[in-house]
């Protein structure tokens, strides 16, 4: 007789192997490698993969603003817009930089500037100037402690960077030490660049 009950089952992604404690979670984990979005805004069209995202979807054409601030009586219709809100009145910033101890409030201030860092490491190791186009790279990991900095592998092969006027491409690798090449990929200057800190 098995020590397991059924809520020890594990369900596995079958295409990238992660694991779930329950069946819905994985059925909406598998949304992300399908693209399905099942559930459909009978307002607008808008299709969602998760019908939580089309009940706060929905917020948009009713009004509706349920979370509500103590401390200024605001009103929002997000609770995670609530959660960001309330640090304007308690001062707190939990995202902490961990290349310079820089804290920030929001989680996307936190990206951002962690993108600084990013460019400076790229900058001393091609010994030029480097800008990093943000929508071609997506930040990844506990952000709190160990940011990653990858390319967003579902819709970019490649990653463009610009030193000066000529466009760099980085294209994408499962290892940290990535080449530079052009656009029309002919080594420009073959540099390791560590992305992933």
């Amino acid at each position: 007789r098995s020590n397991h009950s059924l809520s020890d089952k594990i369900y596995t992604c079958d295409i990238c192997h992660k694991t779930f404690p329950q069946s819905s979670q994985l059925r909406r984990h598998v949304r992300t490698h399908t693209g399905g979005k099942p559930y459909k805004c009978g307002e607008c069209g808008k299709c969602f993969a998760d019908s939580t995202n089309l009940r706060s979807h929905n917020r948009i054409h009713t009004g509706e603003r349920p979370f509500k601030c103590e401390h200024c009586n605001r009103c929002f219709a997000e609770g995670s817009t609530l959660k960001s809100h309330i640090r304007t009145h308690t001062g707190e910033k939990p995202f902490k930089c961990q290349h310079c101890g820089k804290a920030f409030a929001h989680l996307s201030s936190h990206r951002k500037h962690t993108l600084t860092h990013s460019r400076q490491k790229l900058n001393s190791q091609l010994g030029q100037n480097v800008s990093i186009t943000s929508r071609h790279l997506q930040l990844r990991g506990n952000m709190k402690t160990s940011p990653q900095l990858r390319v967003n592998q579902e819709n970019w092969p490649s990653v463009t960077l610009f030193s000066g006027n000529a466009p760099l491409i980085i294209p994408r690798s499962s290892t940290s030490s990535l080449d530079l090449t052009d656009v029309s990929q002919k080594p420009v200057k073959k540099v390791p660049i560590t992305l992933i800190f």
